[in-house]
């Protein structure tokens, strides 16, 4: 089960302007047929990020229209991740960031520059150090 939720996010999060998320309804497997639900993961992202695409109702034998809709989602999902532009402020070791869930850090590590700088910050616990993308980090300088 872990592999799977890493695969998800991975390829969620490596999704850089556009993801698209398929779910096979029907599936026929050695003269057996199955039903399958969409994954849970797809059912964790939130509805205002995903736009629904459903199928032809022609398609559909009517037998099955009542347990389609049920499990129905086809997704796409808008990007989440926004420039908030802390690639642009100059960072050092001992620099105070205010992080609106995480409350106050200390930065502990920078590396790279620009676009690619990563910050290293120390939050109380018990959050702790998380690394953080700077171009993408809704921190502000304290």
């Amino acid at each position: 089960m872990i592999s799977k939720l890493y695969l998800s996010l991975l390829g969620i999060t490596r999704a850089e302007e556009e993801l698209y998320m398929t779910n096979a309804q029907m599936r026929t497997l050695f003269g057996r047929t199955n039903m399958n639900s969409p994954s849970r993961f797809m059912n964790e992202i939130p509805e205002e990020l995903v736009e629904n695409v459903t199928q032809s109702e022609q398609r559909t034998p009517s037998f099955m229209k009542r347990k389609l809709e049920a499990t129905e989602r086809r997704a796409v999902v808008r990007p989440v991740a926004t420039a908030t532009g802390g690639n642009a402020i100059h960072w050092k070791v001992g620099d105070k960031a205010e992080h609106g869930k995480w409350g106050i850090g200390t930065v502990v590590s920078v590396k790279g520059e620009g676009e690619g700088m990563e910050l290293d910050i120390a939050f109380p616990s018990p959050t702790g150090v998380k690394r953080l993308l700077a171009k993408f980090a809704p921190i502000k300088k304290v």
